[in-house]
């Protein structure tokens, strides 16, 4: 099983409501998504970079802040090949990659911690 968590935090301003990350998935095989507020997505490969993006229906954008921990699963291995990070609406405080054999590019900017196990 292929996993990559990220825990991300709302900010407290007008757009701080948008999850969204860009990532390859093996030609015919799927992946799900659990955007951490109850709604999940399934998601099937095309090879091709693929956008995944989620608006949030926030209680408050205001302190104290809501947090939120996005799951991406994939029971096969070999499905997840790429990862861009995303959420710039959203701060993320962990990103989390377990089991992705076949990943071959992880990219993204202010993550505040990334893990990594193959």
């Amino acid at each position: 099983m292929e996993q990559i968590n990220i825990t991300v935090e709302t900010i407290d301003w007008t757009m701080g409501d948008t999850g969204h990350f860009d990532m390859t998935v093996s030609p015919g095989r799927s992946v799900e998504i659990n955007w951490g507020d109850g709604q999940m997505q399934t998601k099937w490969g095309t090879g091709e970079v693929q956008h995944f993006q989620h608006r949030y229906k926030l209680s408050k954008k205001h302190l104290p802040l809501e947090s939120f921990v996005v799951s991406i699963n994939a029971e096969e291995d070999g499905t997840i090949l790429s990862y861009h990070h995303g959420f710039i609406d959203m701060r993320t405080i962990k990103v989390c990659i377990d089991g992705c054999k076949k990943i071959t590019e992880i990219t993204g900017t202010k993550i505040g911690e990334l893990k990594v196990k193959l």
